[in-house]
């Protein structure tokens, strides 16, 4: 199938792409080697309830060479699918998350109320190594991912249509061209979308 997508926050097409075009585990591995994960400007100081002071200055030094690729138009399928990974890496409540338990990286709690967590669990959070995390999790997401799935995929990701927009209007999708439609329901009034992405909407710039 090809895929097309509509969502009006701009995390979707970051954790989207990178799946539908990924790169190979030596180019993953080669990419994280080049990055210098002691060059960071930022240094956010009350995120250090959900990060080790150690792991803290390799994710904003990750920010930091991400954001600049994006912004000298450089970043590739490869520095996507690092985003992709440190995204969803963020926060969660096990070693292969960067920070210490806490909730999934798609319900980030404030940081009083992590304060909060760490004070119930007599928690702190403990040193991470972000790089290797990173390439642990894309062994597991590409377990699976063939000569035969790298085919299929290439030849989809062409025509695949990712749009960050309101879904009220969509001229893009050509009349009578979907055959499939799969949506998830918005859950209104449960979940709060904007405030639990806070961090990834940090991360992201």
């Amino acid at each position: 199938r090809i895929p097309f997508g509509c969502d009006i926050n701009p995390l979707s097409d970051f954790l989207t792409k990178p799946r539908l075009n990924p790169p190979s585990m030596e180019q993953i591995e080669a990419r994280l080697q080049q990055i210098d994960f002691s060059d960071h400007d930022e240094w956010p100081e009350e995120l250090l309830v959900f990060y080790h002071s150690e792991t803290l200055k390799q994710i904003v030094a990750l920010k930091k060479y991400l954001l600049g690729r994006v912004a000298d138009q450089k970043l590739d399928s490869v520095g996507d699918w690092i985003r992709m990974v440190a995204i969803n890496r963020l926060t969660g409540h096990s070693s292969g998350f960067f920070s210490v338990y806490t909730l999934p990286p798609n319900q980030a709690v404030s940081i009083k109320s992590q304060q909060k967590i760490n004070q119930d669990r007599n928690q702190i959070p403990p040193k991470r190594n972000v790089a290797k995390i990173i390439l642990k999790k894309s062994q597991v997401l590409l377990s699976d991912t063939d000569e035969i799935v790298r085919n299929d995929l290439e030849r989809n990701f062409q025509r695949t249509l990712l749009l960050t927009q309101a879904a009220s209007a969509t001229p893009h999708v050509s009349e009578n061209s979907v055959s499939l439609v799969v949506t998830s329901p918005p859950l209104l009034d449960v979940v709060d979308y904007a405030g639990d992405n806070w961090l990834r909407c940090w991360f992201v710039g």
